[in-house]
C-alpha cells in the first residue's frame, strides 16, 4: 500500500508554487525517454494524467536521505505512456 496518496501528490504538481522535488536521475530520465524538460514540463505532465496504466510498486525509507532523524519516504511507481514503460 503506498505511503502517500498519489491523487494528493498529482494535485501539487499542477499548483503554481509546488513543494514537489524532482531528484536528478528522475529529472534525467524525463528529458531522455519523454523529452520533458524542465521541471515545470515533467509536473505539468504528471498533473496532466500523463501517467497511463500507473501500477505501485512499493514503499520504503529514503535511504539516500540526508537527515538521518526525518524519516522520508518514497514510494516506487511504473507506468506506461506513448506505449513506452
Amino acid at each position: 500500500m503506498p505511503y502517500y496518496k498519489f491523487e494528493e501528490f498529482k494535485k501539487a504538481c499542477g499548483e503554481k508554487m509546488t513543494e514537489v522535488i524532482i531528484l536528478a536521475k528522475p529529472e534525467e530520465d524525463a528529458k531522455i525517454y519523454f523529452k520533458l524538460f524542465p521541471k515545470p514540463k515533467i509536473l505539468d505532465f504528471i498533473y496532466n494524467d500523463g501517467l497511463e496504466d500507473l501500477n505501485f510498486i512499493n514503499s520504503k525509507l529514503w535511504d539516500k536521505n540526508p537527515n538521518k532523524t526525518n524519516q522520508i519516504y518514497v514510494d516506487a511507481y511504473e507506468f506506461r505512456t506513448l506505449n513506452k514503460l
